[in-house]
């Protein structure tokens, strides 16, 4: 996770004076919200499930975190500089739907990790996990190369997409151009 957060680090610090709000949904315990909070930015956290907001609370009680779905972001009535979905898009059967209500809430940027799904697969056999599904992770239906998440991205609408191939993930931040947002 050190080069993990290393390449998070070079892709944010050059927007972070931009940046005076940020939420991370699907934050999990917490950890990249923590992160993101020692940056020096003022961040919240939000996952879908209650009980693990509870253990991100309790992780990290100086941050606030929210029970909020990602396909409901934009009915929570705040808009935010940077929206970050770290490790989500995988999971879920409708992604265009969440980078809409990510656009929604998000008065400049997104920034998305996924898994590198060929060297995540392999990473996985090479560990000898889930063989019998060829090195899915069990929960992603999801799965991107570095050309098909650019490509994804690109149909979104988003601008200035910077793509960064981070060993086992691919992370990109986008401008969310003002003609495609509605608050």
């Amino acid at each position: 996770m050190e080069k993990y957060f290393e390449d998070l680090d070079t892709m944010i610090n050059p927007i972070k004076k931009e940046i005076s709000s940020a939420i991370e949904i699907g934050c999990g315990e917490g950890h990249v919200t923590k992160h993101i909070n020692d940056m020096g930015i003022n961040i919240e956290g939000a996952d879908l499930y209650g009980k693990i907001v509870d253990t991100a609370r309790i992780l990290h009680p100086s941050i606030k975190f929210n029970v909020i779905s990602l396909y409901e972001l934009s009915n929570h009535n705040k808009s935010y500089d940077l929206v970050l979905a770290t490790e989500v898009l995988e999971h879920l059967d409708d992604p265009e739907r969440a980078i809409k209500e990510m656009i929604k809430s998000s008065q400049k940027y997104i920034f998305l990790s996924v898994p590198n799904d060929i060297l995540f697969r392999l990473a996985n056999i090479f560990r000898l996990r889930y063989l019998c599904d060829l090195g899915n992770t069990p929960g992603h239906v999801n799965h991107w190369s570095e050309v098909s998440f650019r490509e994804f991205l690109e149909r979104q609408r988003l601008s200035k997409i910077q793509l960064k191939c981070s060993t086992l993930w691919l992370m990109a931040i986008c401008e969310v151009r003002a003609d495609i947002y509605d608050h």
